[in-house]
């Protein structure tokens, strides 16, 4: 139970109306939203990856189209192989929360089995009051896949002045046999859905079978994020948040609600 040295505003509902407070007891589990790592973009590649071998082999000529043999060993010529480009309402279109899940989970699995090559991630802090960027790299070796990932965020001025996110992503993917780049495709909603179903996949293997409620520490995009994931894997009751400004937390309950 948290017990701050300043009264924090929180607020505690059911998940379904009507919604009243009840004290955190023994019952409850507690989630935060997760912190970034340079894995992330490495579980990016593998949310979207059936997605992208379909098109993968779309793209290449009839000759190549259909022969695995051909593809992996007689790599096509460079005019045979396209770029897909994917905007985030077309990644929006394709990929589903629980499929995110699941190919998050497996991830998990290759990495711990050294399929993965996974170099560290870099970053550029840009001068206040803008904020910065990180680029993650990533190898699937069961696939011949390399993803890299851009992130940027703290731009707080972003909106009025540019009219775009204080954060935005960018995904490229490689075929690893030739380095021809097979994809970009915006990776904001993906980001967002990954770290959701990190947080899933951590209840789902750690938290008590009979837990039915859910503590979030913050209520931004992520904490709304990491909620609907957790839907996936276990049944919540009851909700318990924190934030600093009331309204902010009234309007996270009638999102989560909604």
């Amino acid at each position: 139970m948290l017990r701050p040295h300043h009264p924090i505003p929180h607020i505690s509902f059911k998940v379904t109306p009507p919604a009243f407070y009840m004290p955190i007891g023994e019952n409850v589990l507690t989630t935060k939203p997760a912190m970034n790592s340079s894995f992330m973009s490495f579980r990016a590649v593998v949310a979207l990856f059936g997605l992208i071998q379909h098109f993968m082999l779309s793209s290449y000529c009839d000759t190549c189209f259909g022969d695995p043999i051909r593809r992996k060993n007689v790599r096509p010529k460079e005019t045979c192989l396209k770029t897909l480009l994917l905007t985030k309402k077309e990644v929006r279109k394709l990929i589903s929360l629980s499929t995110v899940i699941d190919a998050v989970e497996d991830a998990y699995r290759a990495f711990s089995s050294d399929q993965v090559d996974q170099p560290d991630y870099i970053g550029i802090h840009l001068p206040a009051p803008r904020g910065e960027i990180d680029f993650k790299l990533g190898y699937l070796k069961s696939s011949e896949m390399i993803s890299m990932k851009a992130s940027s965020g703290g731009f707080r001025e972003n909106p009025s002045r540019h009219g775009v996110p204080n954060g935005m992503a960018t995904i490229l993917l490689f075929d690893a046999q030739s380095c021809a780049l097979v994809c970009a495709m915006d990776g904001s909603l993906i980001t967002g859905l990954r770290t959701g179903a990190a947080g899933a996949i951590s209840v789902k293997l750690l938290a008590r079978k009979n837990a039915k409620k859910v503590t979030s520490i913050g209520t931004g995009n992520q904490a709304r994020m990491q909620i609907r994931a957790i839907r996936e894997v276990m049944r919540i009751e009851e909700i318990h948040a924190w934030h600093s400004n009331p309204e902010t937390l009234s309007k996270y309950k009638a999102d989560i609600e909604s």
